[in-house]
């Protein structure tokens, strides 16, 4: 399988308006951030990561809505 059909087989089974999903990867971000320990790095990864689990959790509650993806293909604004 290809990496578009991938993304296809991802988009066809809803995921994109799955809030399950996207709070499953936030959670997967805030695991990841808190194993950083380098402390050149610490500070400005964990920053990056909780922009990340921001957008994540909006993502969340935008598929709760129903507004991440449409039939068309047209993402929510």
């Amino acid at each position: 399988m290809s990496p578009a059909d991938a993304v296809m087989t991802w988009l066809h089974f809803g995921y994109l308006n799955d809030p399950k999903q996207w709070r499953i990867r936030a959670n997967e971000a805030r695991a990841h951030a808190g194993k950083i320990t380098d402390p050149e790095a610490k500070q400005k990864a964990k920053q990056i990561l909780l922009e990340i689990i921001d957008h994540y959790e909006k993502l969340a509650k935008r598929a709760e809505k129903g507004l991440v993806w449409d039939q068309s293909g047209a993402t929510g604004s």
